[in-house]
């Protein structure tokens, strides 16, 4: 499995580059495809779709994303539909987390961990019991 992370700019990148300072290099191979709204959506569609079609890649790719329903969201809908490749939203640093400690599992059992894992970050005031 290949991991593609679809964001805003400058979203993915620091993310990605975060979760490798804590845990080192990715156990699998993990794209960043920031967007960036001045550019043409043709062209990054176009861009976007080469990347998930590279000649090597016969894996299944995975794709996150930071926003549902924002640009990124749109293109993840648009072109990982049509490969079957799943896709969350609400890019975290713990869904990442999730992330490295969980590669080996399943594509389905690895889309619940990060769900799962991304949604138990989330709380307010102290942490939860």
């Amino acid at each position: 499995m290949q991991v593609l992370l679809l964001t805003h700019q400058q979203i993915g990148s620091a993310l990605l580059n975060q979760a490798v300072s804590l845990f080192g290099p990715c156990p699998l191979a993990v794209s960043v495809f920031e967007v960036d709204p001045a550019d043409d959506i043709d062209q990054q569609t176009e861009q976007l779709a080469t990347l998930l079609d590279q000649p090597s890649s016969d894996e299944t790719w995975l794709v996150l994303t930071d926003l549902y329903g924002a640009t990124p969201s749109n293109l993840a809908h648009h072109l990982a539909d049509a490969r079957h490749a799943p896709i969350i939203h609400g890019l975290n640093l713990p869904m990442l987390v999730k992330l490295w400690n969980y590669h080996s599992e399943s594509p389905g059992n690895l889309v619940d961990k990060l769900v799962n894992g991304a949604r138990k970050a989330i709380f307010s005031g102290r942490k939860p019991a």
